[in-house]
């Protein structure tokens, strides 16, 4: 059990200690009824406080989740950032990454097409040509 849960279960026995104390000297001038209410109330009052400490304790657990996945989240963003462009720290010309990659691809295709569209064939007779 942690400390905080060692101080709740304290200040639990002092309120008891307490309220029995506080029955007992009011008792003389209440009835059974005002008692019995009184008693209810201060039921009510722990059942409550039982349950928003549960609510407390799962919206901690959530909220710590939430920062975990979004922690996740921006270096999940990063790592597809450099998949896709590199790291033009280390090299100019990455050639890991995607984007550069078919720059290079889109390049060496047009210098391909330049290359045909300027052959001129000479001499092209039978099965040989220059």
């Amino acid at each position: 059990m942690t400390l905080g849960g060692i101080l709740f279960l304290v200040l639990l026995l002092i309120a008891l200690i307490v309220f029995g104390y506080l029955v007992a000297v009011s008792a003389k001038r209440w009835g059974v009824v005002h008692t019995i209410l009184l008693c209810v109330l201060f039921i009510e009052c722990w059942v409550f406080l039982f349950f928003a400490a549960g609510v407390q304790t799962t919206r901690v657990r959530y909220t710590r989740d939430a920062f975990k996945n979004k922690e996740q989240a921006e270096q999940a963003l990063q790592q597809t950032a450099t998949l896709l462009y590199g790291n033009f720290e280390v090299d100019s010309v990455n050639l890991d990454a995607v984007v550069p990659a078919k720059g290079l691809l889109q390049r060496a295709t047009a210098d391909r097409g330049r290359v045909w569209r300027q052959v001129n064939f000479i001499q092209a007779s039978g099965a040989g040509y220059q």
